[in-house]
């Protein structure tokens, strides 16, 4: 429209400039706006205190402190979100500081959000959210509080995860140990169940062999699960008991232990004589890919359960001898039994231990030989270490 003059051009290109490094400014000046390094820490209290567990039925907090750690910026939009555990009960949710009144507070079911508009540099603000714990116990209780803020230049340290554990009341390594007491008692019963079922219905090579082998995996992990069990009872050295268990207690476990190894002892036998009722069907059978046939296999098997079970019988005595330590003259009866149950199981032992070596000299006529070293050449690792006086 009009024709500018050089000084016009001058003037406007003078101003150009100016206009770019206004805007960078501009741009800049937001950025750091938003680059506000803000924090949360996620704690469980009671009375005041941090817990890591809180009893049944009892009121406890969450406490939620957010940071703004930026010394100039303020932090814009902040919103606070905590998952409570769905197994507790929500009382309420209080911010300190309250005033100034820039935020807003929402439930929902196990859902909490917090919206700050603005936290200023270096201040602190603090959610207390009150709970009741769960009635039913054991429990543990999950929170997870996660601060989002778009532009924190530090994301790490806006997520906590919380677990706080609800106690049993009286549970203790006693009570533990009776449980796991139960549990193998259960699981022993379970194993008869499957011991009468296997003596009935397998006929075939193959499903005699079959399940047979699963019969002695099942005992094997019996045992193990005894041997943890005496575990639970023994002190470090294996050689006498846990200071932690009473007289009453020890004398109780040493018997329920006592009825386990007599269990035990029962469901060998009658894996040999599963084995023994066998014998003829799984006369040259081999399992597919095996190079050994069924009747090493199942005789190896044995000879290992029976070695374990030494192991758990010097355990017995282990933790009977320090009984028989302290033993205050009304619990004498006591010892007294306890020393007439080890000697029925050492007599199962070696019952089963001479029915062990019957099969062994059935194989050997079997083979045309009569010889130990026959077996150990065919199974190097089996037919020693049976540990029995150390």
């Amino acid at each position: 429209m009009s024709i500018l003059t050089r000084e016009g051009s001058t003037t406007i290109y003078l101003l150009i400039p100016v206009f770019i490094i206004l805007a960078l400014a501009s741009v800049s000046f937001a950025a750091q706006v938003q680059q506000a390094d803000l924090g949360l820490s996620l704690s469980a209290q009671q009375g005041g205190q941090m817990v890591q567990e809180v009893a049944p039925n009892s009121t406890y907090s969450y406490v939620v402190f957010l940071k703004n750690n930026d010394p100039i910026n303020p932090a814009q939009d902040a919103v606070l979100t905590i998952k409570l555990p769905y197994n507790a009960i929500y009382v309420d949710a209080v911010v300190y500081p309250s005033p100034p009144q820039d935020y807003s507070l929402r439930h929902s079911g196990d859902m909490l959000v917090a919206a700050f508009q603005r936290l200023h540099p270096l201040s602190l603000r603090q959610v207390n959210i009150t709970m009741i714990a769960p009635a039913d116990s054991p429990d543990t209780l999950y929170a997870i509080a996660n601060l989002r803020y778009d532009g924190d230049p530090i994301p790490g340290n806006n997520t906590a995860t919380l677990s706080t554990y609800v106690p049993l009341p009286g549970y203790d390594q006693s009570a533990a140990a009776k449980s796991l007491e139960d549990l193998l008692h259960n699981q022993s019963y379970l194993l008869f169940t499957f011991q009468d079922l296997l003596m009935r219905l397998p006929r075939g090579a193959e499903d005699n062999y079959n399940f047979t082998v699963s019969f002695e995996q099942l005992l094997r992990s019996q045992a193990h699960l005894t041997d943890c069990f005496q575990q639970l009872l023994a002190n470090d050295s294996r050689r006498g008991w846990d200071s932690y268990y009473s007289s009453e207690d020890r004398t109780y476990l040493l018997n329920s232990y006592e009825i386990l190894l007599r269990n035990e002892s029962e469901l060998f036998a009658g894996f040999s004589a599963k084995i023994n009722d066998s014998w003829v069907s799984l006369d040259g059978f081999t399992a597919p890919g095996h190079s050994m046939d069924a009747q090493w296999e199942l005789l190896a098997s044995l000879e290992d359960l029976l070695k374990r079970q030494v192991r758990l019988y010097k355990g017995f005595v282990y933790l009977f001898h320090e009984i028989d330590q302290g033993t205050p003259p009304q619990e004498r009866q006591a010892l007294v039994n306890f020393l007439a149950s080890l000697e029925d199981l050492l007599r199962r032992e070696s019952d089963l231990i001479a029915g062990f070596e019957d099969l062994m000299s059935r194989k050997f006529a079997q083979s045309g030989t009569n010889s130990w070293e026959e077996y150990s050449r065919i199974q190097p690792a089996i037919g020693s270490g049976w540990d029995i006086y150390n």
